[in-house]
């Protein structure tokens, strides 16, 4: 009759969860007694055991995700040890994230060994959520934060656990900080950032919904620091990273877009030892670094065999009295040797 019924049960829609976290209004109360945890938690994991998994290869726990389970078990332990009762909702928002989050992606985030299939993962990784199904793997990982999260409760000996207000409206200020970067670029920035054919340029560029995720370790503090903080001496407000270089430095290496000038010029840092305070400008604009990345490409792929002198001779035309320096060592690169 078991057997019958794993193969009756369907596949569990993330937004069946979803669902159950937008309709919990307890969150909204200066007080939640342990009991409604215990009723939500429940609720939850009673949805996810209705349904039946499958395995799913693109299913990734890079960037986001492992944060978000690493600072969900940091909060628990806090609370219990620490007597926080406020460490209990911001554990609970880690817990509603991971379920809901794309899990964005910074190169940072990804094993060495694995940082040329950059692009690759993070394709696979949106194919994956857009599936809107959610896998074993994912699945295992719920169950346990949940289970974690239900045994840490039984360890309190409080019952009515208080949350301050005030301490949730400063991580509220600071996520605000974090889309503010999203709307630093305009739609027809994107969309040209979309378009930008890089060939087989080992460069890759954001859209939209992961620009945020890609200013981590260089404008946002490291990697595992709470998004939304600002790195000490960072060039300033108006300077987004577009996308990185892999290959220039052996990158990750990014490419920074100065926002507040109607060229938008475009500068290179390099990370690994480079001057953070002084970025080399590469670009005049937007619009001359886009035409850069075309005539590269373009004789890249021709069927003669590459002129790196008559490349960098076209790439003056376009770039006059910008330091020709980074170019160079792209072409090289690309042209005389592998990164």
């Amino acid at each position: 009759m078991g057997l019958f019924n794993n193969f009756t049960k369907k596949q569990l829609q993330r937004k069946n969860l979803l669902n159950i976290i937008e309709n919990w209004d307890k969150r909204k109360e200066t007080s939640i007694d342990k009991e409604a945890y215990l009723t939500y938690l429940n609720k939850l994991e009673e949805e996810i055991n209705k349904h039946s998994y499958k395995n799913d290869n693109r299913f990734i726990t890079y960037g986001r995700r492992d944060f978000l389970r690493r600072k969900f078990t940091e909060r628990l332990n806090f609370a219990v040890q620490a007597n926080d009762t406020n460490k209990y909702i911001d554990a609970l928002v880690d817990l509603e994230e991971y379920i809901y989050t794309q899990n964005h992606i910074s190169i940072t985030s990804i094993p060495n060994n694995e940082t040329k299939d950059f692009r690759k993962l993070g394709k696979i990784n949106t194919e994956y959520y857009n599936s809107g199904i959610i896998c074993k793997e994912e699945k295992d990982i719920i169950i346990a934060m949940i289970q974690e999260f239900k045994q840490k409760l039984k360890e309190t000996d409080n019952e009515n656990l208080t949350i301050d207000k005030n301490a949730q409206q400063q991580k509220n200020k600071e996520r605000e900080i974090q889309k503010s970067v999203k709307d630093m670029l305009s739609e027809d920035t994107y969309n040209k950032l979309k378009k930008l054919h890089i060939g087989e340029l080992d460069i890759i560029f954001f859209e939209r919904e992961n620009i945020d995720a890609g200013q981590i370790g260089f404008r946002y503090t490291g990697l595992f620091n709470e998004i939304g903080e600002i790195i000490d001496g960072w060039l300033g407000n108006e300077y987004v990273i577009i996308g990185y270089d892999l290959t220039a430095g052996c990158g990750p290496d990014p490419y920074i877009m100065k926002t507040d000038e109607k060229e938008l010029p475009i500068y290179w840092l390099l990370s690994d030892g480079g001057d953070w305070n002084n970025p080399d400008k590469i670009a005049n604009s937007f619009d001359d670094f886009i035409k850069i990345i075309a005539c590269i490409n373009e004789n890249l792929n021709s069927e003669n065999e590459p002129n790196k002198e008559l490349i960098l001779s076209e790439i003056r035309k376009i770039n006059s009295n910008e330091n020709m320096e980074y170019w160079e060592t792209l072409l090289e690169n690309n042209i005389d040797s592998n990164c």
